[in-house]
């Protein structure tokens, strides 16, 4: 039995052992045919033979499984089967220590190259010994590898592996002699790259922009010679490439070089038209082109796109940039020009060249808004002492002095020079009159009067801007109430031969005539009124009608009535604005001559053609009177009534309703009296009027034998009064009145307020009250003096009007303009004197203002307007404020007639705003050229007021910018940021539009050609 057991395991042992065989036998064989195939470069059968060996192998077999699976990712690397790429990534991580490591890393370098992914690529090519490769993988890899390091712009690590492949015979010779050669180029290695350009030349691949290296690497070398017929061969061959804007560009300026300037101009011409950026160098060499051949439109264009940087091109191109303005007829651009030019020290012969005409540019167009004319003339002295120029610059810089309309600074600089010319004394005559006019605009009198002194002093050399500024001195004189020193300077103007053909001439005579009627020297008035009427020729105008009507007034105030008659009746007939008085005077003078019914029915003819006259109250109760004169006292007593109804606060109502109560008394209508008299202390209760009243009343009650009622009506009114007391009362008032007249309103006032203290209720409350309010305001108490003067409101007293207005006044200098609106709209309801009427309407128009009520600011402003006898300073500033409140409405058509008038005079701060805020509407509502108009003319009348004059020239060059006009609008800016130097918000205009023009000058303009051509050129070429 065991020898049976035995035979038949050996057998089964031997069977298997078989069958091991066969199995590991026919795997091995599958791996061989598999390699031999991969060798063969049958890949997919290779993949089918190692798989099929895998699937027959113990993996733990490693040497072959490695290798199997390598050869199964190569086979996919080759067939570039989708999945290679993964295969061989992660055959590197399964096996990181493999005999296949540089030609898997080449591999992997290899798929990511040709997906273009050459930052991976890199990563991969850097693994690889290339001494492992086969030498077809080897030069493979140099080349790949030289590719992807040249996509990466490390063009000095690629040109290494170009380089290698040169000379070797292989399919990469031309390519890498041309990459090699790019790569020098890109390194300014020209010598070397134009050997291998010159080798591919002729390549098919290659010939289209190969020579456009050529002629680039024969530019960077100045071969001129050489390159110019290569690139003229290059345009005739291939007109359409695009490559040809850059032989455009070397080809004009290798004919600049030769001073070829027609040609220069037609090859730039070009390459500008065609350029998306153009090279600042090549608009410099066609600027200059087009300046040669007399086109000097065309050279500005040019020239103007050359001066982004501060270098010496730019400098050289401001110099030429101002020829060519001269030569175009445009000296205000040629100016800023020359400014630029000026201000850079690049090269002294330009700068010289440039600060001369600069200064010239500026004299010749009376453009000196911030002194520049003095200034370039001064700083030209100061630079080149010795220059030619020399005499010439000094004859200029006195006809400055004469013309400028910076007058403080050109006073400044003549003060400066030791040695003055009479030329130069005549010069600061006239700046002195200018200034003494600018002074007295701004309500300067003493340094207006002090400026003309000093030019009347120098009448030795100008004795017509002597006279003028007696003249002006004697406005001055008078606008102090100085009168007798306003006569003698007006009187001294008069007898100059000078003065008779100047416009002042005429309004001296009105002017003295004033100085006297002021001082109611009514002869002399009359006298002088008329030698002004004899020289005044336009008989319309609203002096020559105030005139007449002043000799009226002369005349009637001596009684003259017949003369004063004929003026009054003159001014009527002229039918000008203001002649309300004119027909009340008439009327009045009527009356004096007892023709009363003549009067009676000219006052009705006022009121009828004057409804809102503020003399209709006057004439009401004038025609009461005229119709008591009549004895008419029925229609006297219905005129009173009518007065009252109409305008009860006048102070003539109160006076026609105690004439009605008396008419009654005469009438013996006692009852009708005492009822009118009632009314006069009901509504005035502590006017004299009232006063008049109460005795009249005990009168009436007399005479009706009711003085019960009397003394009830007495104690109903609280005037029940102790004799003993009344006398005590007294005897206190009297004493702080007596310190009241003396002057002493410290020690008045405490008097008064005793007088009030121990009297709340006496005789002279109402008069201490009122005085005391006086002392307060006398001693600079304005706060008491307001809290009494509206503590005296509350008695409704005849010292309403001054309280108010003094309430009002002082409000308005606490800032409390919301309170001093009220006041003085009170005051203006209230008034019958011109002045505080006027008063009133100013206070509202300008609380109005301050509180941005703009709508109160119209309505006040339109209701002065209407009155003709307002001061031109006031007409400025109602104008003014209405236009501002205007625009804060948005109603900005309606601004527009305002500040048309009031930018007519830029010597005043109103006139110098208006003209910016003028531009600015006409800018915002697309009337450019109407905004710049108005720029213009205010910089030919200049302005004490630089900074409206600075924000003009900002405008300006928002108008250019709008234009699309970015040089332009720079040289104002930069203008404007050298000669304005006051630091103020001007500056941050200036510096934010300087920075946005320079950031669109960046995206049009090349600065560094050289950088570019090869940004293009690797773009457009390498693939």
């Amino acid at each position: 039995m065991r020898k049976t057991f035995f035979g038949i395991f050996f057998l089964v042992v031997c069977q298997l052992s078989a069958q091991q065989t066969n199995v590991y036998t026919d795997a091995q064989r599958y791996f061989n045919d598999g390699k031999n195939l991969h060798a063969q470069k049958k890949f997919a059968a290779s993949s089918a033979q190692i798989e099929k060996y895998l699937q027959l192998t113990d993996h733990t077999l490693s040497e072959t499984v490695q290798e199997s699976k390598y050869l199964l990712a190569a086979n996919a690397y080759e067939l570039r089967n989708d999945n290679a790429y993964y295969m061989l990534k992660d055959y590197f991580n399964e096996y990181p220590y493999t005999s296949f490591y540089d030609q898997t890393a080449f591999m992997l370098g290899t798929l990511t190259y040709e997906e273009r992914n050459f930052k991976e690529a890199k990563t991969w090519f850097a693994k690889v010994d290339e001494q492992q490769l086969s030498e077809t993988e080897m030069y493979d890899y140099e080349f790949r590898y030289g590719y992807t390091l040249l996509q990466l712009k490390d063009y000095n690590n690629s040109r290494y592996y170009f380089h290698k492949l040169i000379g070797k015979n292989t399919r990469y010779e031309n390519a890498a002699n041309y990459y090699y050669a790019y790569t020098e180029y890109t390194q300014k290695h020209y010598e070397k790259a134009l050997e291998s350009f010159l080798k591919v030349q002729n390549d098919p691949e290659y010939q289209a922009f190969v020579p456009y290296y050529i002629v680039q690497i024969y530019y960077y070398q100045k071969k001129y010679d050489e390159l110019m017929p290569i690139a003229e061969n290059l345009l005739k061959k291939n007109p359409q490439n695009e490559n040809n804007l850059e032989i455009y560009r070397i080809l004009g300026e290798c004919y600049y070089q030769n001073k070829n300037y027609k040609k220069t101009i037609e090859y730039l011409s070009k390459y500008q038209e065609k350029a998306p950026k153009v090279v600042r160098n090549e608009m410099y060499l066609l600027g200059i082109s087009y300046y040669n051949e007399g086109d000097y439109a065309n050279a500005a264009k040019c020239l103007s796109k050359t001066t982004t940087e501060k270098d010496e091109m730019a400098q050289n191109s401001y110099l030429h940039l101002g020829m060519c303005y001269l030569k175009l007829n445009d000296k205000s651009q040629a100016r800023m020009a020359f400014e630029q030019a000026s201000l850079m020290d690049f090269d002294a012969d330009v700068q010289e060249e440039a600060l001369y005409n600069y200064a010239l540019a500026t004299y010749e167009l009376s453009f000196s808004p911030f002194n520049e004319s003095v200034k370039a003339f001064e700083l030209f002295l100061e630079k080149y002492p010795n220059s030619k120029r020399t005499d010439d610059v000094y004859n200029y810089l006195v006809n400055v002095y004469l013309t400028t309309n910076n007058y403080d600074a050109a006073y400044e600089s003549i003060e400066k020079i030791k040695k003055p010319s009479p030329k130069i004394f005549e010069a600061k005559q006239r700046v002195l009159y200018n200034m003494g006019i600018n002074s007295f605009m701004a309500n300067n009198y003493n340094e207006a009067i002090s400026q003309f002194s000093h030019a009347i002093d120098l009448a030795l050399y100008n004795e017509k801007t002597a006279a003028q500024s007696r003249y002006w001195r004697a406005d001055c004189y008078y606008r102090q109430g100085k009168y007798n020193e306003c006569r003698t300077d007006y009187e001294t103007f008069l007898l100059s031969p000078s003065a008779l053909n100047t416009k002042e001439y005429k309004l001296a005579y009105y002017n003295i005539g004033y100085s006297y009627f002021n001082e109611k020297n009514y002869n002399n008035a009359r006298a002088s009124f008329l030698k002004y009427l004899n020289v005044e020729n336009d008989k319309k105008c609203a002096t020559y009608i105030d005139a007449v009507n002043r000799v009226g007034d002369c005349y009637f105030t001596n009684r003259e009535f017949a003369s004063a008659q004929k003026y009054y009746t003159e001014a009527a007939n002229s039918k000008s604005a203001g002649t309300d008085y004119s027909v009340f005077q008439q009327a009045f003078v009527k009356g004096l001559q007892k023709d009363y019914y003549g009067k009676i029915n000219t006052l009705r003819g006022l009121i009828a053609d004057f409804p809102k006259s503020e003399y209709c109250d006057d004439a009401l109760y004038e025609i009461g009177h005229s119709y008591m004169m009549l004895d008419n006292y029925e229609k006297a007593r219905n005129t009173y009534s009518q007065l009252f109804d109409l305008y009860p606060t006048s102070s003539l109502s109160k006076k026609a309703m105690l004439q009605k109560g008396m008419l009654y008394y005469n009438q013996n209508q006692y009852e009708e009296a005492i009822e009118t008299y009632k009314t006069v202390v009901s509504h005035y209760p502590n006017s004299e009027e009232a006063a008049t009243a109460i005795e009249s009343l005990e009168k009436c009650y007399v005479q009706i034998n009711k003085l019960d009622d009397y003394t009830d009506y007495m104690k109903k009114i609280g005037r029940q009064e102790n004799v003993t007391a009344e006398r005590e009362d007294s005897l206190y008032y009297i004493v702080a009145e007596r310190q009241y007249f003396l002057g002493n309103l410290s020690e008045a006032g405490k008097s008064f307020n005793a007088y009030l203290q121990k009297f709340p209720d006496g005789a002279y409350a109402t008069k201490a009250q009122y005085n005391l309010a006086d002392c307060y305001y006398g001693t600079n108490k304005k706060a008491e003096a307001k809290q009494t003067y509206i503590a005296l409101l509350e008695k409704n007293t005849t010292y309403e009007n001054i309280a108010v207005s003094r309430i009002a006044e002082i409000s308005y200098d606490e800032k409390n303009y919301a309170e001093a609106l009220e006041y003085f709209k009170k005051l203006k309801n209230i008034s019958e004197d011109y002045d505080k009427i006027l008063a009133a309407r100013l206070g509202i128009l300008r609380c109005s203002a301050l509180l941005d009520d703009n709508t109160q600011v119209v309505s006040i402003a339109d209701e002065m307007m209407t009155d003709t006898r307002l001061d031109i300073e006031i007409v400025r500033e109602v104008r003014y404020r209405r236009a501002k409140a205007y625009l804060a409405l948005d109603e900005q058509d309606s601004a527009v007639p305002d500040l048309t008038e009031l930018s007519y005079e830029t010597r005043h701060a109103y006139g110098a705003e208006s003209n910016y805020l003028l531009a600015n509407y006409y800018f915002t509502n697309k009337k450019d050229e109407k905004a710049e108009q108005i720029i213009f003319d205010f910089i030919d009348k200049n302005t004490p007021y630089p900074y409206w004059l600075a924000r003009c020239f900002v405008l300006l060059s928002d108008i250019y910018i709008s234009r699309n006009d970015d040089f332009q609008a720079k040289q104002y800016l930069l203008s404007l940021k050298e000669n304005y130097t006051q630091d103020d918000s001007i500056q941050e205009m200036i510096n934010t539009r300087l920075a946005d023009i320079e950031s669109r000058e960046k995206n049009s303009i090349i600065i560094d050609v050289t950088k570019e051509n090869e940004n293009i050129q690797e773009d457009e070429n390498i693939q």
